[in-house]
């Protein structure tokens, strides 16, 4: 069974270093704030809604967010099926077999 096919829960795979120091990640608030990838998110998730009902930049996403505190909420199995080399953000390389595979 493929992975990414089915939810997955994963622990313990970044230290705290290396999630919130390291200025390369794009999956950190820095990083996303830097990204211009278009995704699906949800506009109010002080809602119940199981279908994001907007698209925009992600770094707009975020910065109503962060600046403005806009409730908004990331859809991000959706941002990973839309853009997969962000798997490796998420899943070291070692575990990543899928992903180091295809980059070859």
């Amino acid at each position: 069974t493929d992975w990414r096919s089915k939810p997955l829960y994963l622990k313990n795979l970044w230290n705290h270093e290396q999630l919130h120091h390291n200025a390369s990640r794009r999956l950190s608030v820095q990083g996303l704030l830097k990204e211009s990838l278009e995704i699906p998110y949800f506009l109010d998730a002080t809602v119940s809604n199981f279908v994001p009902d907007g698209t925009a930049p992600i770094s707009d996403i975020m910065k109503n967010m962060t600046q403005k505190g806009m409730p908004h909420k990331i859809a991000t199995q959706l941002l990973l099926e839309a853009y997969p080399e962000l798997i490796s953000e998420i899943i070291p390389p070692p575990l990543n077999k899928s992903t180091s595979s295809t980059s070859r």
